[in-house]
């Protein structure tokens, strides 16, 4: 990603992102967090994407992304060729969006949560499997144990948090 690419280049000490299957050569990642992703679709429709997918236009998140292309992977079984998909770069536009009835989307499930309106609603008719893991992005060659204390900072901010 374009946030991992500048890492790499040392422009950043570090960078939150999804994390792909492995690491590009020369950083690394520290877990920080895994969040599932769900269904965000109006009010009225069944969160089903075989049945979204011809009723809906999909609010697609920058497939160039690291979420973009988990969801892209997802869902690319399931669109067809007459498919109406409309990219977009922010997690809040999609979501007004969806909220005005104009379209769904899949989303982590805290970024959805947290921008859901009351004409929409969430749908978890995805597997549990379909998560994202979320990464701290060093440079081996940065010295990054400096920045092990942010991974554990970050692990006890989730701990307070509360649930439900």
């Amino acid at each position: 990603t374009a946030l991992e690419d500048r890492v790499s280049a040392g422009q950043l000490d570090a960078a939150v992102v999804t994390a792909s299957q492995a690491p590009p050569p020369g950083l690394r990642y520290d877990p920080l967090l895994r969040e599932r992703l769900v269904l965000a679709c109006p009010i009225g429709h069944d969160p089903d994407l075989d049945g979204l997918f011809r009723t809906l236009p999909f609010f697609h998140f920058q497939p160039q992304s690291g979420i973009g292309k988990l969801i892209a992977d997802h869902v690319a079984p399931y669109q067809m060729a007459d498919t109406r998909v409309i990219y977009l770069d922010s997690v809040e536009a999609i979501m007004e969006c969806v909220n005005r009835g104009l379209g769904f989307t899949l989303l982590p499930e805290p970024d959805a949560r947290r921008r859901l309106g009351a004409t929409s609603r969430l749908g978890f008719n995805t597997p549990d499997t379909l998560t994202r893991d979320l990464v701290l992005v060093t440079s081996d060659r940065s010295g990054s144990g400096r920045l092990s204390g942010l991974v554990g900072l970050f692990h006890t901010e989730q701990q307070d948090q509360p649930t439900g």
